[in-house]
């Protein structure tokens, strides 16, 4: 029995593994292209090289491992998460550092990590890299949004039943919705959804005067919450109030719980209104400009109240996204007005969201359990049920989000511990930890132009990639991996 339950879990692993490397092939044939139309045959062979055997070699495994099952062990799900980024950072590190461009293996490492993290970080200047990685970089970042699994298993013949728990290891945040459709009709939705969403973007932003190399790339980021780390601060500075706004409104759309549009497109929009998260999330946005733009008023000259306004919305909804581009001149903002761009980007987007931080539904947990801690100190006695979206929610779920927000912060001090070993300072530690954790990749002290991760040495690079993909995974399921009493028992799904 237990030999048959390693082939299981072997095949399982490796079925999932497979289909996720055969994507990673075929998503990297339009950064080829772009590499034959520029004639950088360094990259030319190197991705027709890896591009070949990852089809190949993913195609042949996806077809040799598939048997079906029932259930399978939420330790092994765990476990195929993350040896499947693992592998996809590490095949993507290659065309970097083989490109013939002389960038290090740290450096070629970072991108990586930031291309699939959705972190708008780079050690290498983006609009310095030949148009082939560039694509690939975006290309990462697209993926890394939706995510590989979420990719692989919905194309996915086999694993019919395990693929929903398979996934939640993956995205990020808890996930609240009742839905009639089945799992993978849910989750291939949502796929479509995401491609429109890049797609409209990208021809938006080439009707409103961006050239389609550019268009695609911003597209492909935007969607993903990445930024527009292809740009320089002069470039988005000079954009058209057009191309901003068209920027902000698709970043807002990349932040919200993509379950919001399966509800909207199925004529649930009752639903709609009254989840708790989107009214967060719209209530959040104005508040906070709101009060920026207090603060603003209060602290600068002001010239054009309108584009004040303006530019604080757009820029509370870069860090509240985690984004973390930069649309205006920040450089002058009060710091309390910057304070409150960070603690925005720390909460972070909704759940199952393409954007970081802790996420509004845990944060959310969070404050009821608080009120609920409160209510119950002075009614010892009551018997009162926690609420979400108008459902009763279990302890068991408020627990995990509490823990996740321990977690967390715990996570965000240790690495900025780490990065202190590395030789930066103690305001830089703090300020890089909460960059890379919560995937918005733009220190809060860096605010004035454009910055580049270049200058720094080669393990503080390396921890700042581990919290990168922290912050996308989540540390809570990369844990529960090494929880003895976690492996004890087998989970049926």
């Amino acid at each position: 029995m237990k030999a048959r339950n390693i082939g299981r879990n072997t095949n399982f692993i490796g079925n999932i593994v497979f289909t996720a490397i055969m994507i990673l092939g075929i998503s990297m044939i339009p950064s080829l292209l772009m590499a034959i139309r520029y004639k950088d045959m360094t990259s030319v062979f190197t991705m027709l090289i890896i591009s070949s055997l990852s089809i190949i070699i993913g195609f042949i495994g996806s077809r040799y491992l598939t048997d079906d099952i029932t259930y399978i062990r939420l330790d092994v799900c765990y476990i195929a998460t993350s040896l499947t980024w693992i592998l996809m950072i590490a095949l993507s590190v290659l065309p970097f550092y083989f490109s013939g461009n002389g960038y290090s293996l740290i450096d070629s490492i970072f991108e990586a990590c930031s291309g699939w993290s959705t972190t708008a970080a780079s050690a290498i200047k983006m609009n310095t890299l030949p148009p082939c990685l560039q694509l690939w970089k975006c290309t990462c970042n697209w993926m890394g949004g939706i995510g590989i699994i979420v990719l692989s298993v919905t194309f996915l013949k086999s694993w019919q039943f395990t693929a929903q728990t398979l996934v939640f290891t993956e995205v990020p945040g808890p996930l609240f919705m009742k839905s009639t459709m089945t799992f993978r009709a849910s989750y291939r939705r949502i796929l479509l959804i995401y491609s429109l969403l890049t797609i409209l973007q990208f021809i938006l932003l080439c009707l409103f005067g961006l050239p389609p190399f550019h268009a695609l790339k911003t597209a492909l980021s935007v969607a993903s919450t990445s930024g527009l780390q292809h740009f320089d601060l002069a470039t988005v500075l000079a954009f058209s109030p057009a191309i901003k706004i068209i920027i902000t409104i698709f970043t807002f759309f990349a932040s919200i719980n993509f379950a919001i549009f399966v509800l909207a497109i199925s004529r649930k929009g009752e639903r709609l209104i009254k989840a708790t998260e989107f009214r967060y999330l719209i209530s959040s946005l104005f508040v906070v400009s709101g009060i920026i733009c207090f603060i603003r008023m209060a602290s600068e000259p002001v010239k054009n109240i309108e584009k004040l306004i303006l530019d604080s919305f757009m820029q509370v909804v870069s860090f509240s996204s985690t984004s973390g581009y930069i649309i205006t001149d920040a450089s002058n903002w009060n710091v309390l007005a910057v304070t409150i761009l960070v603690l925005t980007s720390i909460v972070g987007a909704s759940a199952f969201s393409t954007g970081g931080g802790i996420k509004i539904a845990r944060f959310i947990c969070a404050m009821k359990s608080i009120k609920y801690g409160i209510y119950k100190s002075i009614h010892p006695h009551s018997v009162k049920n926690q609420k979400y979206n108008g459902y009763p929610v279990s302890n068991n779920l408020i627990l995990k989000a509490l823990i996740y927000v321990y977690l967390f912060f715990i996570t965000l001090v240790f690495g900025s511990f780490m990065l202190s070993l590395a030789g930066l300072s103690l305001g830089d530690s703090l300020d890089f930890s909460v960059a890379m954790l919560t995937n918005t990749g733009t220190p809060a002290g860096k605010l004035a132009g454009d910055f580049l991760y270049s200058g720094y040495n080669g393990f503080s690079k390396f921890i700042m990639s581990i919290l990168m993909i922290a912050g996308r995974l989540e540390i809570y399921p990369v844990l529960i991996i090494f929880s003895l009493g976690f492996h004890k028992t087998e989970k049926k799904i």
